[in-house]
This record gives C-alpha cells, sequence and structure tokens, in this order.
C-alpha cells in the first residue's frame, strides 16, 4: 500500500511538472495511477498464488544477512514490479492523452464516442511496443541466468517452477496487463475530459 501511494505522488508530481495543472494532466494521472494500481494488484494476487517468497534477488540475499532490519520481502517484490511499471504506464497514458486533446483541438467537432475509439486505436499501437519494451527490459537483465539454464539443460516446466523465473513472468505479465487496462481507462478518461 505505501508503494502505491509513493508511487501515486510520484505520477502527480512528475505530470505536474511536464505539462502544469490542466485537464490534460489530470487525465494523465488518474489513468496512469489506476493502470498502475491494476498491475500492483495483479502482482500481489498471482505472486501470492504463487507462494513467492521475494528472496531470490542476489541484493535481498545479501541484505538478509547484513542487515538487521525486519524487511518484508514479498511486499519489496510486489513495491519493485510496481515502480517497474510506473513509467511505462506513465508513457502509455500521456502518449493517449496527448493524442486526444490534440485531436479535440485540431478537430472540435468530434465526438466524445469517436475520441474514445481513437484512443483504443493509437493504445493498441503503442501498447505493443510499451509490452516489449517492458519485457524485453527484464529479460535482458536475467539473460545470463536464461544463458545458465540452458547451459544445465533445464526443461521448461522446470525453469518456469524456478522462483527467480516466476518473479520475471509476474514483472512482465503484471504489467502488461497494467498497460492493456491503462488504455481503454485512459481513452475514456480523456475522450470525456477533452
Amino acid at each position: 500500500m505505501a508503494t502505491i501511494i509513493t508511487s501515486s505522488i510520484a505520477i502527480l508530481i512528475n505530470f505536474l511538472l511536464i505539462s502544469g495543472f490542466s485537464k490534460k494532466s489530470f487525465c494523465a494521472i488518474i489513468s496512469t495511477i489506476g493502470g498502475t494500481v491494476i498491475a500492483g494488484l495483479c502482482a500481489f494476487y498471482f505472486g501470492n498464488l504463487m507462494a513467492l517468497t521475494g528472496f531470490t534477488d542476489d541484493y535481498v540475499q545479501t541484505l538478509v544477512t547484513h542487515t538487521d532490519l525486519i524487511i518484508d520481502y514479498r511486499g519489496l517484490l510486489f513495491s519493485g514490479i510496481i515502480l517497474g511499471t510506473m513509467g511505462a504506464v506513465m508513457d502509455i497514458g500521456m502518449s493517449i492523452t496527448s493524442f486526444i486533446f490534440e485531436i479535440k483541438k485540431q478537430y472540435p467537432n468530434t465526438s466524445s464516442v469517436s475520441l474514445f475509439k481513437s484512443g483504443l486505436n493509437v493504445g493498441k499501437d503503442v501498447m505493443s511496443t510499451m509490452a516489449n519494451t517492458l519485457i524485453l527490459a527484464y529479460a535482458g537483465a536475467s539473460l545470463p541466468l536464461f544463458l545458465l539454464l540452458i547451459d544445465m539443460n533445464t526443461s521448461f516446466m522446470n525453469a518456469v517452477n524456478m522462483e527467480f523465473i516466476a518473479e520475471e513472468i509476474l514483472r512482465s505479465l503484471s504489467g502488461s496487463i497494467g498497460l492493456v487496462l491503462t488504455i481503454p481507462i485512459t481513452s475514456l478518461i480523456a475522450s470525456i475530459k477533452a
């Protein structure tokens, strides 16, 4: 919950600095917070179903052995997923909002329904590249791990059942779900407010 509040504040500050206090920034803020919260809820829900511990990262293992702090490592995992998703969701939220507001500015008689459909169409195109960016960023960070699994002749089923692989799958899927659902949220809010 603390990460959702913190990320919401960061989203608010970011968009206010980018485009000031306006209807456009309001739409981007609300839709981005919505997409980020959805990604966080997916991470929490599916992470609990997968019984992830959050202890697989080298830094976490170092933290465990070198600190007396009481830390919720599963919460730390979910927080990392939320923060990792936030940038991509912000990008798609502002892209669709800017597009819809620009269309409305150029063609003031455009209906809300038409703006909504246009937002969805643009969102589909943007989403594919953003999801790829998100997944490739996670895959790129795990490249040595993938090489190790190949070298060890690890089967696909054994690999996906390893916690550190399951965490990467959770990151990718939660982030992608947050991105996908940000599109209709943004399109709806921006088409009404534009």
